[in-house]
């Protein structure tokens, strides 16, 4: 004799950010609560960032390279040290590729630098 377990789904609706209820019909219509994550707006410096993160991850050039990035006011700062001039040539090229940087300060320093002075 076989035994067969059949679930009823039922849609969920967000009560709250995070918490759902299950709903007592599918007709009724999410509270706008749901929808809290389109309207949220993100500081305009985080969203560049993590632009310039995508872009640097993008790049197989730059990818893994060790660079800090600070944003204010759109201006960019890249710190770190990188192994040659051209690497941190092209770290620089991949941030301006960044959507909304107004400039870019190259903090970076090259190992071939360090090992001149």
């Amino acid at each position: 004799m076989e035994l067969r377990r059949e679930a009823k789904v039922q849609p969920l609706c967000a009560d709250s950010v995070g918490r759902g209820t299950r709903t007592a019909g599918a007709e009724q219509e999410a509270p706008s609560s749901l929808f809290f994550f389109e309207r949220f707006e993100m500081n305009p410096d985080i969203q560049l960032r993590h632009e310039v993160f995508a872009q640097l991850n993008w790049d197989p050039a730059v990818f893994g390279c060790d660079v800090d990035v600070r944003v204010a006011d759109g201006v960019v700062t890249l710190r770190g040290q990188l192994a040659s001039e051209d690497l941190k040539n092209a770290v620089e090229r991949a941030v301006r590729r960044a959507e909304g940087v107004k400039r870019i300060v190259n903090q970076l320093t090259t190992a071939e630098c360090a090992s001149n002075d």
